[in-house]
């Protein structure tokens, strides 16, 4: 068996920093358990499997809600990773982008699955090739593809272009890499089609911010962390992230954890073995098409008719725009007057939008 050096040397994964504080009033010393720094983006594996490790409390159906997008419940697929990015997935083919993937999107189907990781009825896919023998820490077991003496199938999924399971990556059954979660998402996108044009960004805990979250959120587009769901101190475990709320008077993240359709709620805190959902990765998500163009009356920043960067006038989307192009504009108003004289697809947006008196 051939291991990944680069990865096999990162299992060290944190750098650990012990803060102590004195309560002066009490004469006392106490130490608050660590607290992780962790400022660069050093590899970091997902170790969880299809239940949650022991300990974790499910998640609470009753809890308050705050802002959350309408991103579909997957469970999980053969690892954490490749589910929570493909939700990320699921939900921008559910928004403007038919053909991410085949058919319905919105419910866990055949389709979906097969789009995070891939198996064959009567060949060869992620599963039979990567997945089995299925093992666990501490028994690493040689991919099933390596001892048959057989060439690996091409890749085809989430799960492929992520390494999951793959043990030439020192990947046990489902586990994936973090370095591994932006390559995987731009492969995919970019295997749907030309026209799509992917984007996707990793940040660590000290580079990213409660606005930034709230931004990405507001703005339509769910993220994916990788966070410690059992207070150990390691990162274990992907969610894809759809919510936000400030509403108990802390800051909580909304996440499906790919082992309920329950929306989770947990602190938004950095990674400690003081508590249990600590965040240590933060991944953001942008997709685009050639033939699609976006308009917001409020946006006032650089703009190139992207998602991310629209337009602020309906006019400046159709003059960019080609006959049978797609323009979707954003919930809100805007007074200027416009003559289309070309054959446009014009939707509205998460809402009505008027444009005129």
């Amino acid at each position: 068996m051939i291991l990944n050096s680069k990865k096999l040397t990162s299992t060290v994964r944190l750098k650990r920093c012990f803060l102590c504080f004195m309560i002066i009033s009490c004469g006392l010393i106490c130490n608050p358990g660590p607290v992780f720094s962790d400022d660069t983006l050093e590899p970091l594996q997902s170790t969880t499997g299809p239940k949650p490790p022991a300990g974790v409390l499910p998640a609470l159906a009753t809890k308050a809600q705050g802002t959350v997008l309408g991103v579909p419940s997957y469970r999980w697929r053969h690892g954490c990773g490749p589910t929570a990015v493909g939700m990320v997935i699921g939900y921008w083919d559910m928004q403007a982008y038919p053909g991410l993937i085949l058919g319905d999107s919105s419910t866990q189907t055949d389709a979906v699955n097969q789009a995070i990781a891939s198996e064959g009825a009567t060949t060869n896919e992620h599963y039979e090739d990567y997945a089995l023998p299925i093992d666990s820490s501490p028994n690493m077991l040689t991919d099933a593809y390596i001892t048959a003496g057989r060439t690996p199938h091409a890749d085809n999924c989430i799960a492929d272009w992520m390494d999951t399971s793959r043990s030439t990556d020192n990947n046990y059954y489902g586990w994936s890499w973090s370095s591994d979660i932006c390559p995987a998402f731009n492969s995919y996108v970019n295997s749907r089609g030309a026209d799509y044009g992917p984007t996707s960004h990793e940040f660590t805990w000290s580079s990213f911010s409660w606005d930034a979250l709230k931004t990405e959120i507001d703005e339509g587009r769910p993220l994916v962390f990788l966070v410690d769901s059992n207070g150990d101190g390691d990162t274990d475990h992907f969610v894809t992230i759809v919510g936000y709320s400030d509403d108990n008077g802390y800051q909580e993240y909304g996440c499906r954890d790919t082992w309920s359709d329950v929306v989770r709620w947990e602190r938004f805190r950095v990674i400690s073995s003081s508590y249990t959902w600590g965040v240590s990765r933060i991944y953001t998500f942008v997709v685009d098409h050639n033939d699609v163009w976006w308009v917001d009356f409020n946006y006032s920043a650089y703009e190139n008719g992207t998602f991310s960067r629209p337009y602020n006038t309906l006019a400046e989307a159709v003059a960019a725009a080609d006959s049978g192009d797609t323009i979707y504009v954003k919930n809100g108003s805007s007074s200027e007057t416009i003559t289309i004289e070309k054959s446009l697809n014009i939707y509205a947006f998460q809402g009505a939008f008027s444009i005129g008196n």
